[in-house]
């Protein structure tokens, strides 16, 4: 795996210390009505980790597994995240974090190169997989401190 993917994904989520001393009340404050607060941002990230996962596993024993766009909003993790306090969403998504990195040592060289289809960005290697995680990932970490700082 190209090792400065390796640190993007080791230290990305430090940003998430942008988020400590924050109130309650601005976590889960939905400055737009339609639009996911803080919580659920960092809520949806910490719950695709899982996701997210499953798929790389998928990659692992399958030959290019094809994968369906994924929609938070209707998987029932979601609703579960949510429905927890604010530091454990952190503590948590950092835990998954861990799980995910573990996951991704103890692959050989060549699975990086495994491919797997995305109905909506086509067919992808493991570290195009990854670099699209961190991009969705980076997204919603901005969006959660825009809210959160709103």
């Amino acid at each position: 795996m190209n090792p400065n993917l390796l640190i993007r994904l080791e230290t990305q989520l430090d940003a998430l210390e942008l988020f400590t001393g924050l109130s309650e009340e601005a976590f889960t404050q939905r400055p737009i009505s339609d639009k996911w607060s803080a919580h659920e941002n960092l809520a949806h990230i910490g719950q695709y980790h899982s996701v997210f996962l499953a798929r790389l596993k998928r990659i692992a024993t399958e030959d290019e597994p094809e994968f369906e766009r994924f929609k938070a909003d209707t998987d029932p993790d979601f609703l579960a995240w949510v429905n927890k306090e604010p530091g454990d969403v952190l503590f948590d998504l950092n835990k998954e974090r861990g799980v995910l990195l573990d996951f991704l040592k103890e692959q050989e060289p060549l699975y990086f190169n495994r491919c797997g289809k995305h109905r909506l960005y086509g067919t992808l290697t493991v570290e195009s997989w990854l670099e699209l995680f961190l991009l969705h990932e980076a997204h919603h970490l901005f969006v959660a401190f825009g809210r959160a700082r709103a």
